[in-house]
Order: structure tokens, then sequence, then C-alpha cells
């Protein structure tokens, strides 16, 4: 077990016991209601076929809906750029990445002031890394799924903070000497700042 995999495993087991052991309050999460948040955190890309990119900052929008207080549907935009260490003669690689997610959200304890969720889905990626040289740039356009964790802690009526772990797998990756790999999975640890908007 790595130090990354221990630290995640830390993390989710902090938001359940938050979420289990908060007190109750007024209702957190309301039928029919909106969501928006501004996300911010920290991304773990997984060494890749011939790179091996930093982990750096990452940031972001949200926008959901909540069908009932159980469930939801959420969309995120997500932005991440990084650099890679790579043997010579390929050096000097950067990489941004977009990522547009569609999360099916399952909320456990609605009624809480802290509340646990699981959720995950489908999304797609668009990646463009960058190196010296003649073919000095590659466009990874591929096919995500993901799956994550998280806790709304609710501090007013209509504001909550979100810490949240989430494993995103991508389908395929090309390295800059154009061979090919069957994909891989990055890890993000995030917080974003949410709002309420409507509801029964």
């Amino acid at each position: 077990m790595n130090r990354l995999t221990r630290w995640t495993g830390a993390l989710a087991l902090s938001l359940a016991a938050i979420a289990l052991a908060a007190p109750s309050a007024n209702a957190a999460v309301a039928a029919k209601s909106g969501t928006i948040e501004i996300v911010t955190g920290w991304y773990w890309p997984e060494s890749q076929t011939g790179a091996d990119f930093h982990d750096d900052f990452t940031y972001g929008v949200r926008g959901g809906y909540n069908f009932t207080r159980h469930f939801g549907l959420q969309g995120a935009i997500q932005g991440f750029d990084t650099s890679a260490n790579n043997a010579a003669p390929i050096v000097d690689t950067t990489k941004d990445a977009l990522t547009v997610d569609l999360s099916f959200e399952w909320l456990a304890n609605p009624d809480a002031k802290a509340v646990f969720e699981l959720y995950g889905g489908p999304g797609y990626a668009w990646q463009n890394t960058n190196w010296p040289g003649p073919k000095n740039t590659d466009s990874d356009d591929v096919m995500t799924w993901h799956l994550g964790i998280g806790t709304k802690i609710s501090i007013t009526d209509n504001f909550y903070i979100r810490p949240g772990v989430t494993a995103r797998w991508f389908g395929t990756d090309e390295n800059p000497a154009g061979a090919g790999s069957d994909g891989h999975t990055d890890v993000e640890a995030t917080v974003a700042f949410g709002w309420y908007i409507g509801g029964e």
C-alpha cells in the first residue's frame, strides 16, 4: 500500500466519521433543489507510458439538481495543468487537461448537518501534451469514468463546504513516441464551496 493509497483511505474514513457524528440540523438537502459549486483541490496523475507527470493544483465549477432528498445529478467542468520528468531525448514535457463529468449522486443522510454522499458516472477529457521537437504536441481526447465519496457540511441554510475524494479512469493514452496503452487512473482530493438554490 503506497503513501497515496493510505492518505486517500484515511481521508475517506474521516469523511464518513464526520457525516455519522454530525448533529442533526434543518434539512440540508431539499427535493427539487439546485446546487452550484466552486471547486479547488489537488490532483495526482498516474504515471503514463513514457511520462511521469507531477501532482498539481486543480480547479473547476459544478452545477447540479436534487430530484429527491437522496438522489441527485451533477455536471462538472474541471482543469488541470502539470509537467513531467522524462528520460532524454524527450524532456520538458507539459500537459493541460480539461475534464467534463456527469455524476449520479446518492445522499445517505439528508437531515444531517454533514451529508455523506457517493457519486460517479461518465465523462470526457481533452488532454494536450507538449514537448520540444518537430512533432511537439499531441491531443488525446478520451472517454472517462469516475467514482468518489464526499461530505456536504452545512455552514448556513444555503451555503456548504464539500470535501471529497475522486478516482477517474481514462480510456486510452498515447505517449510522445506514439506508443499506446490501456489507460490510467488519476486521483484527486477537492474542497468545493457550494450553494443550495430553491427546493421544496
